[in-house]
This record gives structure tokens, sequence and C-alpha cells, in this order.
């Protein structure tokens, strides 16, 4: 089935501030990228050849209130998302891009695309029997050319979309999965994936710097900890940047047969954190 990739307005906006700037542009030019059109056409090829199931066809550009109601999220308005119509003019997947000079890089993932997912679980939480945060996939396109994307931070952000099974596509295949277990002889990454829960404790930190979770000694429960959210200055940031690594520990905790103990985050407050326990609470 073929689609429409509808993309927010302000994609447009940014990628003309970033084909201004020479350094950016200079960047674009290396992957053969010389015009604004050029990078949204290289968006569009770059998914049909990574994802041929989308079929994209053509793009339209609305702005950020109709996509709003057109995905149906209770949150607000965001300019990063965008959705993917199909032929019976039904939305069926959405799509997310990080910016050409993402200043937030080290937190654009839970600050920009956890919020819309959010808002479009909590329409849905009460009716849905879908076990997974996303009622439907997710595409996530990085455009940034700082070096915030080689971020060690940023890189395990990716990692925990891709264990969520949101797809993600660099489109100046930028290296990540090295953050995994570093790179062999050719410079390749060791490992491309976190396929378990103690891999993912690993990869944040482990028993001495995982601020998130915690395994016990036996191995037998999933401790979320809510300290990073009590200890901050912005609580509701916080708790999108917990969500982020802890919904795919939750994800694992469950296949792997683990108890979840979500007795620190129980009294948490704000929507964000309700939608988060309802969440978990379906999957305990």
């Amino acid at each position: 089935m073929s689609h429409i990739l509808v993309l927010p307005d302000e994609l447009r906006v940014k990628l003309n501030a970033a084909h201004a700037d020479t350094a950016t542009h200079a960047k674009w030019l290396d992957i053969g990228v010389n015009t604004v059109d050029e990078m949204i056409d290289r968006i569009v090829s770059d998914l049909n050849s990574s994802y041929p199931v989308l079929s994209i066809t053509t793009t339209r550009e609305e702005n950020t209130s109709d996509i709003k109601e057109r995905i149906e999220s209770t949150g607000n308005a965001s300019m990063f998302v965008g959705y993917f119509e199909n032929e019976r003019g039904y939305v069926d997947a959405l799509f997310f891009y990080i910016p050409p000079n993402a200043a937030n890089a080290n937190d654009f993932i839970p600050a920009k695309v956890m919020p819309p997912i959010f808002g479009m679980y909590n329409n849905i939480k009460n009716r849905t029997k879908d076990k997974h945060i996303h009622c439907m996939p997710v595409f996530i396109v990085n455009l940034c050319t700082t070096s915030r994307v080689n971020n060690a931070s940023v890189k395990k952000q990716i990692i925990c979309c891709e264990t969520l099974d949101f797809y993600y596509h660099d489109i100046f295949q930028n290296m990540y999965h090295d953050v995994i277990a570093g790179i062999d002889a050719n410079g390749d990454p060791i490992r491309t994936e976190v396929k378990t829960l103690h891999e993912l404790d690993d990869l944040l930190g482990g028993a001495a710097n995982n601020k998130w979770f915690e395994i016990n000694a036996t191995g037998t429960t999933l401790k979320i900890l809510d300290t990073t959210v009590t200890n901050s200055t912005n609580a509701t940031s916080d708790i999108y940047r917990l969500s982020l690594y802890v919904i795919p520990a939750v994800y694992m905790a469950v296949k792997e047969g683990l108890d979840i103990d979500t007795t620190d985050i129980a009294t948490l407050g704000g929507e964000v954190a309700d939608t988060l326990r309802t969440f978990i609470s379906k999957l305990n």
C-alpha cells in the first residue's frame, strides 16, 4: 500500500536555515544533496529504500495543529512530528525528524518524540489492548549535522528507541551501535542489538550507574527508580526521559518473566506519570 508522507511545515523552515549555513550545507553536498527540496527527496528515497513497505509516492506539508488533530494526540502540538497517510486516507504510521542543528540533541528524543506518543496513548489508554506505548509504527529520521549526534548519551537513546521497536534512520549514516560493545578491527560495531534486560542495564550503566531501574540480586524483579524525577528541577522533562529508558526495560522484564516493582513511581504527580503507570500496569 502506498503512502503520502505528511511533513510538519516547520521542517522546511529548519531546512532553509540549515541550507543557508555554509558549514551545514557543505555536509549536505558531501552526500550529494544541494537544495532543500533535494533533502526532502533524500528523506523519501532513504525511507523507501530502507522500508519498502512504506512505498512513499509523494509528500505534503501541514501545520502543527492539523497534524495534532490527525494523529489524535491529547498533548501539545509538535513541530517535529508528521505522519504517513495510506491510500484510504488513514494515518497508519508516525514520522519524526531530528533537525539539522538540534541544540538539545542530547535530550531530543525524550523531549520531542515521547510527548506526542504519550499524547496519543493517553487518548486511547482506556480502550486499547495493544501492549505497546506506540499504537502504530514510529519512524525517526536524523538530519542533525552537529557533533552532538556522536555523544554516547544520544547513541544510547537511539538504542532504546530501537529496543522499543521504533525505526531509526540517520541521513548522514553516523555510527551509533558502537556504544553497545565498541568496534572491531575493521571499525564496525561488535554488536548492533540489545536483546536482554541485563544488556540494557549494562548499556545504561549497570548496578553502579543505572539511575532509571535496577534488577534485584536474584534476577527476579525489575524495580523502576524515581530519583531522576524527584530530584529534578524539571520533573515533566525527566519523566519523559525516565520513560524512554524504563519502557524497553519493562518489555524485556515481562518477556523474561520478572516481576515489575513500581513502588517508587507510585506517588509521582502529573498526567505523564499517571499514563506511564497505567501503561506498565497493563503489562505487569
